[in-house]
């Protein structure tokens, strides 16, 4: 088990910072619409029931899009680009799923807490 922090930068949730377990194996997380994603976000109309997957592979994570309407992209406004294939992201990166704006956080930097 690992921990992902995330901090939401828009929407009705925004300023949130939001740390979730990370199970499995490989770890990950999932984002999207539905009640059993890890990390769920209803009130997003442009986001799909399972938008994006966060996958710890070794020493680093992962972001990919399992086949959402909306894509997912990396990075902010005009630099964004849409995510293909599994792509590797740092901390401080920015994404987004649905209208829904993102930004992976370094571990320690949480002030709410889900499981």
């Amino acid at each position: 088990m690992i921990e992902l922090v995330l901090r939401f930068l828009s929407g009705p949730r925004d300023g949130e910072v939001l740390a979730v377990s990370a199970v499995g194996d490989p770890p990950q997380v999932r984002i999207g619409r539905l009640a059993e994603c890890e990390v769920a976000i209803p009130e997003d109309p442009e986001a799909s029931r399972r938008h994006a997957v966060l996958t710890w592979r070794g020493d680093a994570w992962w972001i990919e899009d399992p086949g959402s309407a909306n894509g997912t992209f990396l990075g902010e406004f005009g630099r964004a680009l849409r995510v293909a294939a599994p792509t590797a992201i740092g901390y401080g990166e920015v994404f987004r799923v649905g209208l829904t704006r993102l930004r992976l956080e370094p571990r320690g930097n949480t002030s709410k807490r889900a499981s």
